[in-house]
């Protein structure tokens, strides 16, 4: 059982009927079951409720009183068998899809309460619901109301949506004491999402899923209204305000329509009939609509209409977003997606999927399935085409629990069963599948005979594959790495030959893979350095530092796992010697990142120094993205003294955060650190690490000088890597030339 649907009736056998079939039509791959409550009807909806099949999909309760409509829905949660509700009216007309993206989200997110969708009126066509704000007056309002088109995000967070059709786990509804009984057909919908609010969760409205509504069709509705609001008042008054307000894109619908209509206030020749409708129907206030304006959603409903059925695109003019090509461009992402680490390969693809997400990029995100040996597709709400700011929420910088949920942490949003969801490349239907041409984008490093396994399949479907490569590290130095890592990863070059197109992260990583085609005589394909990007977090460049400790204390950050090569013994042993040395200065290091397997020597030998030196050193080994920004804006400076990377992604960030970084004076690092902002050492030596640590804590000028040349230092963001990812990986019609092997 997938779902339990529960419809609380009371009269309207037209709508009921015309309900449920349209939902059995809808829902023909769902195993579900459909609680019908009947509130006393007597217009013969019983009579017709009695010639529903007798089968476990068709459960109806017969009320000898009316109980409401909160009484009937908790009725129907506690009868329900599913782990998931969806509650629904009975004067809604269903349409194929409209479950699906409601349904994934409620899985995919844990603090997630209810799920809403759009809503259209079925006379006019018009939006009747995308979610419901609070104006600062406190009234409860429908948003996009009386519009034609809904938001573009996939997702959008509200303070509340209705309860005519909503989606939540069972165990969340129970667990907060389902609807009050006290509202009679009104305002329980609202007030149970704002206790869930308190209660830590989070409501979305699902754009993508839509439906017809009658609003208000029920006998009664309005009976109880005045004492439905001063019930809703007294409980609420005062902290709505604090909890909630107009959301972003709102705000930013109607600040856009009201600088068109300054822009040609006293031009008026120059406003454009189209342009103007959508000004006023975005700058008008829902709650204050005058009667007058009525004809405005409706005349540009079918002026859009007959638009889309008219015009067409201005030759070499990109297509809009609504008709765009199919995705050509299939990134893999599952071995990512399975784990929650920081590294740098998981933060690449993280990164560039929220990036791609933001852009409206034709990118689709799959997975490498290992029993069944083939790419699978996942979900569309996995897909870069998510927004992930709609995701993060508004406050995600602040928040540690609105910023976790978004595609920079996959793990957090990823399905419970993926491969259960996804479905094989091969398989999909001739318009959704990747076309002859078409680019997989692998960015992660697949080991043993996963990598030669993918290339084949790739091939074999005549598709294009294109490898971002990291670096040759566990080939360069096997003494860093467990036995056999080191030849599994040289297995996973050698594929790598077999591609259409390599995209290295750093000219340091391309010369390392040029080198290791030469020594083996591989075949070498086009080559195209993508610089990685600085702006992990989302936020934008710090330009000053922000301390909180005394003068005399100075704070250095290293964030690295803890790993042979990450060269965290020569850190230890630099700090303490910079301690003795400096015992006016109170020197706290800050450590960042997981132990990886293997490293047991390491984490006893950080534990040691961490005895030796209490309230001076500390090791987060995991830290969520809000955490590791707050340590990066309080620390004096940052120290990353890895001996072997493709690129060092934490020297980058460090930059972005404008904090000065001591950091090795050869190999990938080097040319990282050129252009500014950087201290290189021969961070394999103690004593000129303790030296350099030392001249930065000593000495506040130099630390001054260094940031202010991070903070003036160009730095990529992800939205450039993932544009000039897209520029490498064009269309077919504009595809770059291959190798003829």
């Amino acid at each position: 059982m997938q779902i339990s649907i529960v419809t609380a009736l009371f009269n309207r056998l037209e709508l009921t009927r015309a309900c449920l079939e349209s939902g059995v039509r809808a829902l023909t791959r769902w195993d579900y079951e459909w609680i019908l409550i009947d509130d006393g009807s007597t217009d013969g909806t019983r009579d017709f409720l009695r010639t529903l099949p007798a089968n476990n999909r068709w459960r109806v309760v017969y009320n000898d009183a009316p109980r409401g409509f909160a009484a009937n829905n908790n009725l129907g949660a506690q009868l329900a068998r599913a782990p998931l509700l969806c509650l629904l009216n009975n004067d809604t007309f269903l349409l194929p899809g409209w479950l699906e993206p409601m349904a994934r989200l409620a899985r995919l997110l844990p603090d997630v309460a209810c799920v809403g969708n759009v809503q259209r009126e079925p006379f006019t066509g018009l939006l009747d619901h995308c979610g419901v704000y609070f104006t600062p007056e406190g009234f409860g309002e429908h948003a996009w109301r009386d519009q034609s088109s809904p938001p573009r995000e996939s997702y959008l967070e509200w303070p509340a949506v209705t309860a005519a059709c909503c989606v939540l786990r069972r165990k969340v509804f129970l667990e907060l004491g389902g609807f009050d009984e006290g509202f009679r057909n009104g305002y329980e919908d609202v007030d149970f999402c704002l206790r869930a609010t308190e209660r830590g969760y989070r409501h979305f409205v699902a754009n993508r899923s839509v439906i017809y509504h009658h609003v208000s069709a029920s006998p009664g509705r309005r009976q109880h209204e005045q004492s439905n609001l001063q019930r809703f008042r007294e409980r609420w008054q005062g902290r709505i305000q604090e909890a909630t307000r107009i959301p972003r894109g709102l705000a930013a619908q109607r600040a856009e329509g009201r600088r068109y209509l300054r822009k040609h206030r006293w031009q008026p020749w120059r406003y454009n009939g189209w342009r103007l409708l959508q000004a006023m129907e975005k700058v008008r206030s829902p709650r204050l609509l005058s009667r007058r304006l009525e004809w405005a959603p409706r005349l540009l409903l079918e002026a859009r209409e007959w638009q889309h059925g008219r015009r067409k695109p201005a030759r070499g003019t990109a297509a809009p977003a609504e008709t765009q090509a199919p995705p050509h461009i299939f990134m893999v992402v599952g071995d990512t997606m399975r784990t929650a680490s920081r590294a740098g390969v998981p933060t690449v693809v993280r990164c560039l999927a929220g990036a791609f997400g933001r852009m409206r990029a034709p990118v689709r995100l799959i997975l490498w399935q290992y029993d069944a040996r083939c790419l699978s597709l996942l979900p569309p709400e996995m897909s870069a085409g998510l927004d992930a700011e709609a995701l993060r929420g508004p406050g995600y910088q602040a928040d540690i629990r609105s910023y976790k949920r978004s595609l920079y942490d996959p793990a957090a949003v990823m399905p419970d069963d993926p491969v259960a969801e996804s479905i094989p490349l091969h398989q999909l239907p001739a318009d959704a599948a990747p076309q002859p041409g078409a680019w997989i984008l692998l960015p992660e490093v697949i080991y043993r005979q996963a990598a030669e396994e993918l290339a084949a399949y790739v091939r074999r479907h005549g598709w294009r594959l294109a490898v971002i490569f990291h670096d040759a590290a566990p080939t360069n130095e096997p003494q860093f790495y467990p036995p056999g890592q080191p030849h599994e990863h040289a297995v996973y070059m050698r594929t790598m030959s077999r591609a259409d197109l390599i995209l290295p992260g750093s000219d340091f990583a391309a010369e390392d893979w040029r080198l290791f085609a030469r020594a083996k005589e591989l075949p070498q394909p086009p080559l195209r350095v993508c610089a990685l990007a600085a702006d992990t977090f989302g936020g934008p460049r710090r330009a000053a530092v922000s301390k909180d400790a005394g003068p005399a204390t100075v704070r250095m950050l290293c964030v690295s796992t803890v790993e042979p090569r990450k060269n965290h013994p020569a850190l230890l042993a630099a700090y303490e010697r910079a301690a003795a040395a400096r015992t006016d200065l109170t020197l706290e290091l800050i450590l960042v990142g997981a132990h990886r397997t293997g490293s047991e020597n390491l984490v006893a030998t950080i534990h040691e120094t961490m005895r030796r030196h209490p309230d001076r050193i500390f090791w987060y080994e995991t830290a969520s993205y809000p955490l590791l920004a707050q340590l990066y804006a309080a620390c004096d400076f940052t120290v990353f003294p890895s001996e072997l990377e493709g690129l060092g992604m934490p020297i980058i960030e460090s930059l972005w955060f404008a904090r000065p970084c001591i950091c090795a004076n050869f190999g990938a690092m080097s040319q990282t650190a050129t252009g500014g902002g950087c201290l290189t050492v021969d961070v394999r030596d103690p004593q000129a690490l303790a030296e350099a640590i030392l001249a930065l804590a000593g000495s506040p000028e130099r630390r001054g000088a260094l940031a202010a040349e991070a903070a003036t230092r160009p730095l990529r963001t992800w939205k450039e890597y993932a544009g000039e990812v897209l520029a490498a990986c064009a269309p077919p019609q504009l595809s770059i030339p291959v190798s003829s092997r």
